[in-house]
């Protein structure tokens, strides 16, 4: 149960993160659209994302959510380096 409040928070602290971070790497030309495009595919990533990892999750197991997230984390990598 710890766990799971631990990832409530860390969940809840994203969203404030990415419009931080939005707001701050966006020119003031395109900060409004660049803000409400953010906030859209924030809500359909949760709206779309949760029902699919469950999908995901019940026909090939629970931890074909989380291998399909590592998955698709190392592609972009090399872009953080």
């Amino acid at each position: 149960m710890v766990s799971r409040a631990v990832a409530g928070l860390a969940a809840a602290a994203a969203g404030p993160a990415i419009w931080a971070h939005i707001a701050e790497t966006s020119s003031d030309r395109v900060r409004g659209r660049a803000l409400g495009l953010g906030m859209a595919l924030f809500s359909c990533g949760q709206v779309v994302g949760v029902p699919l990892g469950g999908l995901l999750a019940g026909t090939a197991g629970w931890r074909s959510a989380f291998w399909a997230m590592a998955i698709g984390r190392v592609k972009r990598i090399p872009e953080l380096l």
